[in-house]
């Protein structure tokens, strides 16, 4: 198995579904992981961080 320890991970949309299980699995390997998504996600944790961003709205990345 590979490891991803003292690596950072930005994944977009991952609140929920496939995204999730690419940040949770990213996690496992030892990366630090920072989910960008329109609602607020609930698997936030020691090397997981969350940004609400709406990529469809330009004021919204701004502001993130």
């Amino acid at each position: 198995m590979i490891s991803l320890k003292g690596k950072r991970a930005i994944v977009c949309g991952g609140s929920k579904g496939i995204g999730e299980a690419c940040a949770k699995k990213l996690n496992e390997l030892g990366a630090e992981v920072l989910i960008l998504s329109r609602s607020q996600g609930s698997i936030e944790g020691n090397d997981i961080k969350g940004l609400r961003v709406n990529f469809s709205d330009a004021k919204s990345i701004k502001n993130g």
